[in-house]
């Protein structure tokens, strides 16, 4: 019983094992695809966007219709009249408009100084307008209210797509560092097998009295410093693989180490044409960056806070119309239609709350004026430097191949040297480890490339490299 077990298992180890060596490489597309559906800050950054929508709900609240209504009655005394009075309001934000329909109706007897809430027995029917001529005729606090929200809900539609542009760079950066960490690693092992390989042929050779035994030791001392550079690159890996956990993440947002054999083969880019980044491109494609739209949005705030400071001063001159109809029967003076205009009127005599409100809203859009060109020119330049510096990289690429060439011929040749006697230990070494550095160097330039090609899509919105999908960002 206990062979059979064995047997299966050793038969599932065996088939599992292509599998394993056949996994699927990790691909920068599966990372941006795992950060969009798991990444906290997005995550936080749309929940950010519910909540601005909710406040300006919220705020537009401020102009929905209400049902008010009051009631007198007089449960002693000379006097028995009773009164209702029900209004249906509605509010309507342009010169500060309020319009209303009511119903009154009232019985008993009433002294003269209430009056005014007799009605004929069937009730009176009233519909009225309220509105300001100077004074909440252009805003007022529920209207800013509502420009406040709004564009505070534009700033964090803005801030989401800044920060999907943000995360997805620091994506494929460590995505980048840990694909060349990798790739480093890899080398690092084979410089060790080189070593290891020829301490086993040595230790032969001694043995037949071909070679002194001072070369084994020699090649051993090479094995302790191949070893200690692999354990270097061994946890610089590991290091890179925990930080590219941050980006790729389970169905509940719990980060997953990448093993070593989903690597991918080498660093995948689609170049894009340098050639259209002319002073003009550059200066249509910083002007669409988040960062400045954010910046703009908050100038805009800022305005509102100015036009409010401003409609503080003003005088506030409020008028209403409203005409009224008794039904039934009654004193005869109650019959007609009745028609009434009202002013109010209500004249600031100190106005240092609205002066410093001005003053600060004013400071507040040139400070914002001076952050948002500074900004624009800094992106400018940002850009600028990295069309410079993606040719100059890929121009890095070129000349380190040709350095790897170069260096795997010389460890050829002293290899061959090595065996026809004509060299020694020390330097088929030293090749091997200059055709080492050359191979690392070659594997940094193209990941610094490869860096640069990440940053370089992101400033410049390339959202279809990022798979971003316009569709799905949030519009004001």
């Amino acid at each position: 019983m206990k062979n059979s077990f064995f047997v299966v298992f050793a038969f599932l180890l065996l088939i599992a094992t292509p599998f394993a060596a056949h996994a699927e490489k990790l691909q920068l597309t599966d990372v941006f695809i795992s950060v969009d559906a798991h990444y906290p800050k997005i995550k936080a950054s749309l929940d950010k966007i519910e909540e601005a929508r909710g406040k300006k709900q919220s705020a537009e609240g401020a102009f929905d219709a209400r049902l008010d209504g009051d009631a007198k009655l007089r449960t002693q005394g000379f006097y028995d009249g009773n009164a209702i009075d029900t209004r249906i309001v509605k509010p309507l934000g342009p010169y500060n408009a309020e319009v209303y329909t009511g119903y009154r109706q009232s019985d008993g007897n009433f002294p003269i100084y209430d009056n005014r809430d007799i009605t004929l027995s069937d009730g009176e029917a009233r519909v009225g307008v309220v509105f300001s001529l100077l004074r909440n005729r252009a805003i007022d606090k529920d209207r800013f209210a509502i420009l406040n929200a709004d564009y505070a809900y534009q700033i964090a539609t803005f801030e989401n797509f800044l920060t999907q542009l943000e995360i997805r760079m620091k994506a494929q950066h460590a995505y980048a560092e840990w694909i060349g960490s990798g790739r480093i690693l890899t080398i690092y092992q084979n410089l060790l097998s080189l070593a290891e390989v020829r301490q086993n042929n040595l230790v032969k050779q001694v043995k037949s009295g071909d070679v002194a035994n001072i070369m084994l030791v020699e090649n051993r001392q090479n094995i302790v410093k191949r070893r200690s550079l692999l354990n270097d690159a061994q946890r610089d890996f590991q290091q890179k693989t925990n930080n590219l956990s941050l980006f790729v993440r389970d169905k509940d947002s719990n980060p997953i180490l990448v093993g070593k054999e989903r690597l991918a083969n080498d660093f995948n880019f689609q170049e894009s044409d340098l050639g259209l980044y002319d002073e003009a491109y550059i200066d249509q494609l910083v002007s669409e960056r988040p960062e400045l739209i954010i910046l703009s949005k908050a100038i805009e705030q800022e305005k509102a806070s100015l036009a409010m400071g401003e409609n503080s001063l003003l005088p506030k001159v409020d008028v209403g119309l409203e005409t009224s109809k008794d039904m039934g029967t009654g004193p005869q003076s109650l019959d007609p239609t009745e028609t009434i205009a009202k002013i109010k009127v209500s004249i600031p005599l100190q106005r240092e709350l609205g002066r410093g409100k001005v003053r600060s809203a004013r400071a507040a859009i040139s400070r914002l004026s001076h952050e948002q060109r500074l900004l624009e020119d800094r992106l400018k330049v940002e850009l600028k430097n990295m069309v410079a510096d993606l040719d100059a990289l890929k121009a890095n690429i070129a000349l380190s191949k040709q350095e790897v060439s170069l260096a795997k011929q010389m460890q050829q040749a002293e290899i061959n040297l090595f065996k026809n006697g004509s060299s020694n230990l020390f330097l088929v070494n030293s090749r091997e480890e200059k055709a080492t550095e050359a191979e690392i160097k070659n594997i940094l330039s193209r990941m610094y490339y490869f860096k640069a090609v990440g940053s370089f899509d992101v400033a410049t919105m390339q959202l279809d490299k990022l798979k971003i999908d316009k569709n799905r960002l949030e519009k004001p």
